[in-house]
């Protein structure tokens, strides 16, 4: 639509004198220079408002802020994501195996890796030898050691501060969260 304002705007500007029809129109370098910017204008306000409209992925995980580092911070809120697909995969600093919980039933357990009831939750489904199960390590600090473990292990990117209420068990479906909980399945 910018684009097609431009073109109306320079048919009106440069148009033939009305004496002289078929000559072909003057070019006036103070008119293309205004029309060019005026351009210009609406193409980048146009362009602001198409991505100021654009929801933030950080905002379907939970609550945002920026901390006083600059830092963004977010606060995970898994009852949010009931009913939606599984959108923390995108913030895997290492996403190479993930699209695994995109199909069938998995069960993904939130941890902390200084979480002493994360431990022993990850202690007991291996006991058990669960299936169909992966970890989501929420870093505390960026340099976080994965958990030595059997499962599918996955951790958050450094670009941004996370913090989740740990553990805590997402049930996906086909990619899609249908249930939240604290408690093994």
């Amino acid at each position: 639509m910018v684009f097609d304002l431009g073109i109306v705007a320079c048919l009106v500007v440069f148009r033939p004198e009305k004496s002289g029809a078929a000559l072909a129109p003057r070019l006036e370098w103070k008119k293309l220079r205004a029309v060019l910017l005026a351009w210009f204008f609406l193409a980048g306000l146009a362009l602001f408002f198409m991505l100021s409209l654009k929801q933030q992925p950080h905002e379907l995980l939970g609550e945002a802020y920026v901390g006083l580092d600059g830092k963004l911070k977010i606060m995970l809120e898994p009852e949010r994501w009931i009913g939606k697909e599984f959108s923390l995969i995108s913030r895997f600093a290492e996403p190479d195996g993930a699209e695994i919980l995109m199909t069938g039933t998995w069960n993904v357990l939130l941890i902390h890796t200084d979480c002493e009831k994360c431990q022993e939750m990850m202690a007991e489904l291996e006991s058990r030898k669960a299936e169909r199960v992966a970890i989501v390590v929420v870093p505390v600090q960026s340099n976080e050691k994965i958990p030595d473990t059997a499962f599918p292990t996955f951790v958050l990117d450094g670009q941004n501060a996370w913090f989740a209420e740990t553990p805590c068990i997402v049930k996906l479906v086909e990619g899609i969260c249908v249930a939240v909980g604290d408690q093994i399945p």
